[in-house]
């Protein structure tokens, strides 16, 4: 194998956050997708840094995950079907793809107020999360968590009301 030298002229000068998702430059984007939450993930942390609108959140916490992510859609529906009464779980999960599109760690942006499957204000209840086990809001970007703290939040409140519009 032989490698080729390259002028600088021949090389192209990418900036990590200017990369898009599969690689490819923001600037290729005719009209890139305006969102208001933001998926922590490795492809999305460099797709969202070059976006003045929003900010890093990665370093939400040192806190660990209590269950290794989970990241199919399968899966994220089997903890909101095991954690939900049968006669919730539908309607459940229909909210859950509603507030976050099943996925596990997105964070509202753009004041980190809502974590997660269910988009759980944090600050809003934190008086109370620390009785199902939760003290940090990193922890309810673990889905069973977040599903657990969704179901106690429909408890308490009699019902789907937190999460109408």
């Amino acid at each position: 194998m032989f490698a080729i030298p390259l002028t600088p002229k021949d090389r192209l000068q990418f900036d990590d956050s200017r990369m898009g998702r599969g690689g490819k430059p923001l600037s290729s984007v005719r009209n890139p997708p305006v969102t208001f939450m933001r998926d922590i993930s490795w492809e999305n942390r460099m797709t969202m840094k070059s976006t003045s609108k929003f900010r890093d959140l990665t370093n939400l916490s040192q806190v660990p995950f209590q269950n290794a992510p989970v990241d199919s859609r399968a899966a994220i529906i089997q903890i909101i079907r095991e954690v939900w009464p049968d006669s919730l779980e539908n309607r459940a999960i229909r909210i859950a793809e509603r507030e976050s599109n099943l996925r596990p760690r997105v964070v509202g942006i753009p004041n980190k107020c809502c974590y997660g499957l269910f988009q759980i204000n944090y600050k809003w209840h934190k008086n109370w999360l620390p009785t199902i086990g939760i003290t940090h809001p990193s922890q309810l970007l673990n889905p069973r968590n977040n599903a657990i703290a969704a179901l106690e939040i429909y408890r308490r409140s009699g019902g789907w009301g937190p999460w109408q519009t």
